[in-house]
Parts: structure tokens; sequence; C-alpha cells
């Protein structure tokens, strides 16, 4: 049994663009491309456009503006003391005199060495950073790297004596 197949001519050619797709869109709304200034092209519906517009040069609808909420900004606190210090002894005659108050900017990165956090309290230079390490205080190198969310962390600043 042998089974030839015959080549079939179509007798009329369909363009399924225009047979199909506009039996799935609404009558009265047609896509109109917009040009701006930018290689952005947006559709506007012609059916939104003012009368006697037509398709000329059309700006689309104002996009809404995002809704902005207030940022909470942290702020620490550092009291500044005065006195003396003697490592050695593991003693320590420190006074407030005052607290050092710091609003940290927005972006912030958690961790900053000890230099940049006493330039941000807006301390001299003969100001020393003290860290409390259990019952004595230890004094804060300036390449040491300081935890601004540590809570757990006691710091003074100020013009310490130091006695070794």
């Amino acid at each position: 049994m042998n089974t030839t197949i015959s080549p079939i001519t179509p007798n009329r050619v369909v363009n399924l663009k225009t047979v199909l797709l506009p039996l799935f869109s609404p009558r009265d709304v047609s896509l109109i491309p917009l040009r701006r200034k930018s290689s952005d092209v947006r559709l506007a519906r012609r059916d939104r456009l003012a009368p006697g517009r037509g398709a000329a040069l059309v700006r689309s609808l104002p996009i809404r503006p995002g809704k902005l909420r207030k940022m909470e900004s942290v702020s620490l606190t550092v009291p500044r003391v005065t006195g003396s210090l003697s490592p050695a002894a593991a003693t320590s005659d420190l006074t407030t005199i005052s607290e050092a108050d710091l609003a940290l900017p927005m972006g912030i990165s958690r961790f900053i060495n000890v230099a940049t956090f006493k330039r941000m309290l807006k301390a001299d230079r003969s100001d020393v950073l003290l860290r409390k390490a259990g019952d004595t205080w230890g004094i804060c190198p300036d390449s040491m790297k300081v935890d601004l969310e540590d809570d757990s962390v006691e710091f003074r600043l100020g013009p310490v004596q130091i006695y070794s």
C-alpha cells in the first residue's frame, strides 16, 4: 500500500494579527505610543485623551508619588570625664563633667573605628576614649573597631591623666 501526499494550495491566506487580535481588545480603546525625550515608550489609552488631540503628541497621566515615612534617627550619649587612670594598679578616679550627644547620620556603618568615633563626638586630640572591661577601664587605640549597636559596652571620653 503506497500513500502519497499531494500538496494542497490554500484558497485564502489569513493574517492572524488582523483577524484575531481585534476580537480580544475593547472597541473603544486603542493604544497610542507616547514619545518622550528619553528612549522610553509608554502607552496611553485613547479614551483618556483630551478631545481633539487625536494621534498628536500625548502626555501620560502623572504618576502618583510614593508615600514617604519618617525615618528614626539614632543618637548616642557618651559621658565626658576627667581624672586619672592607672592600668597597672587597676585604679581609676574619673568624674563625669558632661555628656557628648551624637546623632548618627543615615546610612552609617554599624562598625566604625575609634578615631572616626572621636571625631564624630567632636573630641580634642588630647581626649582619650575609655572602654569598660569588667571592673576596670581600658584605653581604646584609634584603630579599634566600635560596634554602634552594642548597648552592653560602656565608653567614657575626656582628657584623662594615665599613670603606668
